[in-house]
C-alpha cells in the first residue's frame, strides 16, 4: 500500500491565508495585485534578457 504524505498542515494553512486576505480593504487588495503584477513583470524581463542572444 502506497503510503502518502500528511497534507493536513498545509490545507490550515491556507485556509488561514485565505481567512486573512478576505479580511484586507479593497486598497489592500489592489496593493497586493500590483506588487504581483510589478514582480511578475521583472521576471519576465528577466526570462527574455536571458533568452536573447548577445550581439556584438
Amino acid at each position: 500500500m502506497k503510503k502518502y504524505p500528511n497534507v493536513t498542515e498545509l490545507f490550515r494553512q491556507k485556509a488561514q491565508r485565505r481567512k486573512r486576505l478576505a479580511r484586507l480593504s479593497f486598497e489592500e487588495k489592489i496593493a497586493v495585485v500590483n506588487k504581483w503584477r510589478k514582480l511578475t513583470r521583472s521576471i519576465r524581463k528577466s526570462q527574455s534578457a536571458a533568452k536573447s542572444p548577445v550581439t556584438r
